[in-house]
C-alpha cells in the first residue's frame, strides 16, 4: 500500500491569488507498512480525504491523502517538484491525524 499526499495552497494571499503549489503538482508518496497497525493507521489517514492548515498571515496548505498503485506512484513521484519543505505536514498527518506546525506540537505536549 501506498499513501500519496498532494499539496496545493488554495486561497493564497497573492495579487492573483494563484501560487505555483496550484498551477504545479507537489506530491510525496510514501510506502505503508505490512503491519495490521499500520494499514489501519493508514485507512484512518486516507479517511479524513484532506487536511487544512492556516498561518496567521492568510496562506492556506491543503494536503490530500490518496491510496495509489505502485505505477501511479512512480508517475506521480516522477512528475511532482517535491513538496516543497512542507515533509513535515506528512509527517504531522502521518502522527497526529492533523496538521500541527513544529511549534505547535511542543506547546500542545505536556
Amino acid at each position: 500500500m501506498i499513501l500519496c499526499y498532494v499539496l496545493t495552497m488554495p486561497g493564497a494571499p497573492t495579487w492573483n491569488g494563484r501560487t505555483s503549489y496550484n498551477e504545479s503538482l507537489y506530491a510525496k508518496c510514501r510506502p505503508v507498512g505490512r503491519s495490521d497497525k499500520a494499514r489501519a493507521r493508514a485507512a484512518e489517514i486516507i479517511a479524513a480525504g484532506s487536511y487544512r492548515y492556516h498561518w496567521s498571515d492568510g496562506w492556506c496548505a491543503d494536503v490530500s491523502v490518496s491510496e495509489v498503485s505502485r505505477a501511479d506512484a512512480r508517475l506521480m513521484t516522477k512528475q511532482s517538484r517535491g513538496f516543497g519543505g512542507y515533509e513535515w505536514m506528512i509527517d504531522s498527518i502521518e502522527r497526529d491525524l492533523k496538521i500541527l506546525a513544529p511549534h505547535e506540537r511542543k506547546a500542545a505536549t505536556p
